[in-house]
This record gives structure tokens, C-alpha cells and sequence, in this order.
């Protein structure tokens, strides 16, 4: 069963941003964003839009499988490290750095998260091993260069406040 992406908008207010995410007639939720700086909520909007916009009908569960891989254990920096660990630290640090970004094979993206965690997401999104593979080669170079403002990790969580807004954590 494919899910569309909540509606999501967004409203900075008294240097808050508020979230809301309607996921159908009856039911949303708001969540407001107080210690993040301009930069990083335009980051995480960004993130979202990217999501939302990109993906199409499988966009729910693959936008979960996403957020679970940049939130879940050690979040941003973790994903990094694995994928760096697997030999793909060029590509990784073109990501997180200033300058253009590298592209990524789907085997790249196969061999640096393993096929393990490629079978998850591709059935969560409800598509093929090959599919979520060029999915997530497609679009985690752009993800990771939005959460890595100024070419560097970030300090604070904006990895799980993006899986807050999926509702995943």
C-alpha cells in the first residue's frame, strides 16, 4: 500500500518554526522548533521538500526508511562513518562538503549500507532491492548535503527533528 506524504507547511513565528503535518482531513500535528537557528530550519524544510516533492506516491515509507537511516543508531554522523568505512569516503565527504556533489551508484549504496538495510526500505516503500538502491542514490547525496550547512556535521540533532516530523521517533 502506497501512503502520500503529509501535507506539510511551515511558519517561522517569534523565531519558531512550526511544522504542521496533515495527514488527512481529521488529523494533524504540529511541531514547533525553538532552538534551532534560521539556517537549520531552512535546512529541515528543505529536507522535507525535497522528499515530498521527489518522490511521488512511494514518498511515505520511503521518506521513513530515509529518516530511519540518518536518525536511527548514530544518526547523521554514524551514516557517514559507514559509508566512509565502506570505501566511499570521497564520494561521502563530497556530500557533506561545500562543493559540487559526487554522484552514487545504486551497487555503491548497496555495498557502503549493505543489502540488509537496502531490503528493509524496499519493503517498507513496497518496490524492488533495485529500485529503493537507485531511489536512495538519487537523492541521499542531495539529503546529506542539506543537513551538513557550511560543509560540516551538524552539532545539534537535526537528523531525529527530521524523524520527529515523519513521526518516526
Amino acid at each position: 500500500m502506497h501512503r502520500a506524504l503529509p501535507d506539510i507547511s511551515a511558519a517561522v513565528f517569534q523565531k519558531k518554526l512550526f511544522v504542521v503535518l496533515r495527514l488527512d482531513s481529521s488529523m494533524s500535528y504540529t511541531y514547533t522548533f525553538t532552538r534551532l537557528n534560521i539556517q537549520h530550519k531552512e535546512h529541515i524544510m528543505g529536507i522535507l521538500d525535497s522528499i515530498a516533492g521527489r518522490l511521488g506516491g512511494k514518498s511515505t515509507d520511503f521518506a521513513h526508511g530515509i529518516a530511519g537511516l540518518l536518525g536511527g543508531g548514530a544518526g547523521l554522523s554514524g551514516l557517514v562513518t559507514k559509508l566512509t568505512a565502506s570505501g566511499l569516503g570521497d564520494i561521502v565527504n563530497s556530500w557533506v562538503g561545500t562543493g559540487a556533489n559526487s554522484p552514487i551508484t545504486p551497487e555503491q549504496i548497496t555495498k557502503g549500507l549493505g543489502p540488509d538495510v537496502i531490503k528493509n526500505i524496499a519493503s517498507r516503500a513496497g518496490v524492488s532491492h533495485n529500485d529503493a538502491a537507485s531511489m536512495l542514490a538519487n537523492h541521499l547525496p542531495d539529503i546529506v548535503d542539506k543537513l551538513t550547512p557550511g560543509g560540516k556535521l551538524p552539532q545539534n540533532d537535526i537528523a531525529g527533528s527530521v524523524m520527529k516530523l515523519l513521526g518516526l521517533k
